[in-house]
């Protein structure tokens, strides 16, 4: 699994360094009185703002989705009735990101789109960047590789120009994640590399971790094992320090699929369950069928085939539940999405067909 670049652009960090500097911005209670300027209720309506937008983020560290969503929502209709551009932009982002994680493709999109034209109006750069960032994440996860190049490269010249290096951290981050699907692994180590030395620079863990993952693919694919068993070990390590339940499921679902190429089926089943036990706090849909398939690929190495089955029906019960949301999106989209993932059905019918489950094989 590839761990992302800027699956989340809070925005609201920059908002409050604004907000903070305005003579306005207090944290006084939410009571008015006549004895209140007009600057004072400014200061107050924002103030409420920002703590919807910090309690979502705070909610989506923790992987409760659900629950951010219905506070950025709630913050997403108050920005728009108060006419507060700054903040529905953010909201409106972060809103988009939920859905790309819940597999909503289509919702995300218009989303991003929204976010994208407020960012124009308000002439703000590296806020249109952020968008350009998310939408080739989106490009890049529905399998529309050159879609999501595009998206990227904007972001790219952008940030460049800015010289905004969390910004250009990210998209570095991306445009290898991207080079990886495109099989140009020389060029996907280059920007892993070059956007994990950005990192470690600005002493941003969370980055540091997702590239030190991506790293760990790419020498996957090289057959670098000894390497890529380096960095998802330290991913891990990280991710475990800072309590981010994404970063630790993905890095034991690399490790686990690691073990499994070096024949360590049983270190494989430890990682693994230990992923599944993380998931089970995390509602991303796309780091859960990857753990399942990992389960189904280490027992079926063990010869365990009916638990090998059940695990592998639950990873393409999870594809066929984000594929009817891919469906919208028209047939070639469609089409894209199914061929990165297609390697999971064939493993799994013809596990069935080795069985004797012909008609599961052929649903």
């Amino acid at each position: 699994m590839k761990l992302t670049w800027g699956k989340v652009v809070f925005g609201y960090l920059a908002i409050f360094l604004v907000l903070i500097g305005s003579p306005f911005f207090t944290c006084q209670s939410f009571g008015f009185s006549e004895s209140l300027t007009l600057k004072e209720v400014e200061g107050i309506k924002q103030a409420d703002l920002l703590d919807l937008l910090k309690q979502g983020g705070a909610l989506y560290d923790e992987g409760n989705l659900e629950e951010a969503l219905t506070k950025w929502e709630s913050g997403h209709v108050r920005a728009y009735l108060l006419g507060e551009k700054a903040f529905l932009h953010a909201f409106s982002l972060n809103i988009g990101v939920v859905h790309l994680d819940l597999g909503e493709y289509t919702k995300a999109k218009l989303d991003f789109e929204e976010a994208l034209t407020i960012a124009k109006d308000l002439g703000d750069l590296k806020k249109e960047g952020s968008v350009y960032i998310n939408l080739g994440l989106w490009g890049s996860q529905l399998g529309q590789h050159e879609v999501a190049k595009k998206y990227l490269s904007r972001a790219k010249i952008i940030y460049e120009y800015l010289n905004y290096l969390p910004g250009l951290a990210k998209v570095l981050g991306n445009l290898g994640i991207v080079a990886e699907g495109l099989e140009q692994d020389q060029e996907a180590l280059a920007y892993h590399q070059e956007s994990l030395t950005i990192n470690q620079k600005l002493e941003n863990r969370i980055g540091e971790a997702k590239d030190l993952g991506n790293l760990g693919n790419v020498a996957t694919h090289l057959r670098q094992y000894s390497q890529a068993q380096e960095f998802f070990s330290e991913a891990l390590r990280i991710g475990r320090e800072l309590g981010d339940r994404d970063i630790e499921a993905l890095a034991l679902q690399n490790l686990g699929l690691l073990a499994i190429k070096l024949n360590k089926y049983d270190e494989a089943l430890i990682d693994l369950k230990t992923a599944l036990v993380t998931i089970a706090q995390v509602e991303n849909l796309e780091i859960k069928w990857r753990v399942f398939y990992g389960l189904q690929t280490a027992y079926s190495k063990k010869s365990e085939l009916s638990i090998a089955a059940f695990w592998g029906k639950q990873a393409v019960f999870v594809l066929q539940f984000l594929r009817g949301h891919v469906f919208p999106l028209g047939t070639s989209i469609e089409r894209s999405y199914v061929q990165q993932r297609w390697f999971v059905y064939e493993e799994v019918a013809d596990l069935l067909i080795d069985m004797g489950r012909l008609w599961e094989a052929q649903q």
